[in-house]
C-alpha cells in the first residue's frame, strides 16, 4: 500500500529507518520468540514510536499488542507487521492514517 505522507524532518526519517530494520529483525526472530519476549519487543517499538511522534506506528503496534495479549500465539501477527512496515512511512503526528492502516491490516486477515 502505498502512503501520501512522507517524513520531512531528517530525525523522523532516520528514527523510521531504524524502527523498520527493528521490525525486520523482529519478524525474522518471531519463530524462536517467546510471548513475553515478543510483546516486549513490539512494546519497545511503540515506546520509540511514541517518542518521535509516529502516531501511525504508535496505533499499530498497540493494536498488535493487544492481539498478542488476547490471542497469544494464536494472534495473526505478520499482518500487523506489514502494517507497522507501512506505517513507518506516515508522516509524524498523522493520527488518521492509522484507521487506514488498520483496515489494510484487516483485508489482509481475509486473505
Amino acid at each position: 500500500m502505498a502512503t501520501a505522507y512522507r517524513q520531512d524532518d531528517e530525525n523522523d526519517m532516520a528514527a523510521a529507518t531504524r524502527l523498520c530494520g527493528r521490525i525486520a529483525v523482529l519478524e525474522a526472530d518471531l519463530p524462536t520468540l517467546s510471548l513475553d519476549r515478543l510483546m516486549q519487543r513490539v512494546v519497545e517499538i511503540r515506546g520509540t514510536a511514541r517518542l518521535h511522534g509516529l502516531s501511525a506506528v504508535v496505533g499499530i503496534a498497540a493494536e498488535l499488542a493487544t492481539a498478542i495479549g488476547r490471542d497469544g500465539r494464536a494472534a495473526l501477527i505478520r499482518p500487523y507487521l506489514a502494517g507497522l512496515r507501512e506505517a513507518c512511512g506516515c508522516a509524524p503526528g498523522d493520527d488518521h492514517a492509522v484507521h487506514a492502516l488498520l483496515a489494510s491490516i484487516s483485508v489482509r486477515f481475509a486473505d
